[in-house]
């Protein structure tokens, strides 16, 4: 009997992370600025993202890695600027509301 022969699929090659974002770090910077507009915390951001690439649950082989950094990348800018939004003072509001009939803060009442 002759039996049709199965193309195999070809082993997957083993994703090498220093070499993966040196080739997609064009396109995550576009992304990351797009999402905070600060050139310098893209690299900030850039960092965290490799840290999570190379520590994180990622990907084992080079299908879907693209996909991958995307999202880890959105993610790690939103998480920047929530951080940001924390840490930066807001202003306090100089006037103090004032209403009539209720008394001030030296005991006279405003008309």
């Amino acid at each position: 009997m002759n039996y049709p022969r199965f193309n195999m699929p070809e082993p997957r090659q083993p994703l090498k992370w220093p070499q993966a974002l040196t080739a997609h770090r064009g396109w995550l910077s576009a992304v990351i600025f797009a999402r905070v507009r600060d050139r310098d915390a893209v690299d900030e951001i850039l960092q965290e993202t490799a840290l999570a690439a190379v520590t994180g649950n990622c990907p084992s082989d080079t299908t879907g890695v693209s996909r991958w950094l995307y999202r880890v990348a959105v993610r790690q800018s939103v998480l920047y600027r929530r951080k940001k939004g924390r840490t930066e003072k807001r202003p306090t509001a100089t006037r103090t509301w004032q209403f009539p009939g209720i008394p001030n803060n030296n005991g006279h009442k405003i008309r």
